[in-house]
């Protein structure tokens, strides 16, 4: 703060700018340090600018060398600079949205894209976060609270790309909540999810069909985070915008087991859930027992922030624990003789192409053997869900784009080739 006055001490200034040059002629400096230190003399007063854009208009990698400069003014002139110089600098600000760490740059450089000229370009390559949400997680959360301002601009913010952004949200969730690195994000979701009486929730809930809203509560029951108090909240914002839910799920609680409630799962995918109940039943819950004892030998239970988070613990590990049993009940294992290739099934690795014309596979599998990072699908999935029973030749429709189905495998035939 009080460096602006400092530099009017005419003898610091003079010892500064002396001090910098030398620096920028005997050490080693990084591409990141070499802009740092140009744009330091610039304010010093000593022009560095037509070296500097020279030497951009040559770089390579820029987007890695933005990211280490690190000072936000700095990165901002610097991206000032080559968009005046290179023609590719729509490129280098599209990957700074995804390599970017600072929420800030990615701020200003999702601003600079959202202009009528390069709007089109900028939805394009945000597109991959619906199609790889797993590898861009941070960024995903990121962008979603962007669009689900009533009053923002971007792409996808309208209700059909909200709508699109929430259902993955779900979907990323759900495998969020295996990874321990993720935490902290997992937390974040299931506080935007929550926030506010579940305003988000409530605002898509109203803007969604009635298929949509039985995806998100179907994709919720498998968010672990979620607790029964949440589950129950999201079925009963559904059931007031569709109050055809309720009877659905009077029906469902009513009803026996029949084919469509039967859960495909290959024998790997069986044993998996089988592990996951017997390490919740045998260890994670004699441990949060434990936990529970702990906390409450510390005294006054009212004030007690432990005892109350592993009570919340056991809760959540109830709850998991009564749906993977009631799931592992309804499963059936795949076989060979299950799969048929005349016709898009569970089993079924489907070849098709886009309206582009390029080549995509999709292995349609159980929800415990799905991969998305592997393109293997859950056969509950939406995706899943459009291209079943469909033959080779055939078309399906998913999120307004049109594929083609070029050939169908069964999964056995090429299962050694996937591992």
């Amino acid at each position: 703060r009080d460096f602006p006055e400092t530099l009017k001490n005419s003898e610091f200034r003079l010892s500064l700018q002396t001090r910098l040059q030398k620096l920028a002629q005997t050490e080693p400096l990084t591409p990141s340090q070499k802009i740092a230190l140009s744009l330091f003399l610039e304010d010093l007063g000593i022009s560095k600018i037509s070296e500097l854009q020279d030497e951009l208009s040559h770089m390579t990698e820029i987007p890695q060398v933005i990211v280490g400069l690190e000072i936000l003014p700095f990165q901002k002139r610097t991206l000032s600079m080559i968009r005046k110089i290179r023609k590719d600098w729509e490129e280098i600000y599209l990957d700074l949205i995804f390599s970017a760490e600072q929420n800030l740059l990615r701020d200003f450089v999702l601003q600079e894209l959202n202009t009528p000229t390069t709007q089109d370009v900028l939805k394009e390559k945000l597109n991959a976060l619906l199609i790889h949400p797993l590898s861009f997680a941070e960024v995903f959360v990121w962008y979603f609270q962007k669009i689900i301002d009533s009053k923002s601009e971007l792409p996808f913010a309208k209700p059909d790309g909200q709508n699109r952004f929430f259902e993955t949200l779900l979907v990323l969730l759900d495998h969020l909540e295996r990874k321990t690195t993720y935490r902290d994000l997992v937390k974040k979701i299931l506080s935007l999810l929550t926030a506010n009486r579940y305003k988000i929730v409530r605002q898509i809930m109203a803007q969604s069909n009635l298929e949509e809203v039985k995806e998100y509560l179907l994709l919720a029951t498998k968010c672990k985070t979620l607790t029964d108090h949440d589950i129950k909240i999201l079925h009963s914002l559904g059931e007031v915008v569709h109050p055809s839910l309720a009877r659905l799920r009077k029906e469902k609680e009513q009803g026996g087991t029949n084919e469509d409630q039967i859960i495909w799962t290959t024998q790997e995918g069986y044993q998996k859930l089988q592990s996951r109940i017997q390490q919740i039943a045998t260890v994670e819950t004699v441990h949060n027992a434990k936990e529970i004892e702990t906390a409450r030998s510390h005294g006054d239970l009212r004030e007690n922030a432990e005892f109350k988070a592993a009570l919340e613990r056991r809760d959540r590990l109830q709850a998991e624990l009564k749906l993977l049993s009631d799931q592992i009940a309804k499963a059936r294992i795949l076989t060979p003789e299950d799969v048929s290739t005349d016709e898009v099934s569970v089993g079924s690795i489907v070849h098709c192409t886009d309206a582009k014309g390029e080549h995509l596979r999709f292995t349609l599998l159980g929800p415990w053997d799905a991969d998305p990072d592997q393109q293997i699908l859950s056969f509950q999935s939406k995706l899943a869900q459009a291209m079943k029973g469909k033959n080779i030749g055939e078309k399906f429709v998913f999120q307004g784009e049109t594929f083609t189905i070029s050939d169908i495998e069964n999964y056995f035939d090429q299962k050694e080739g996937i591992r």
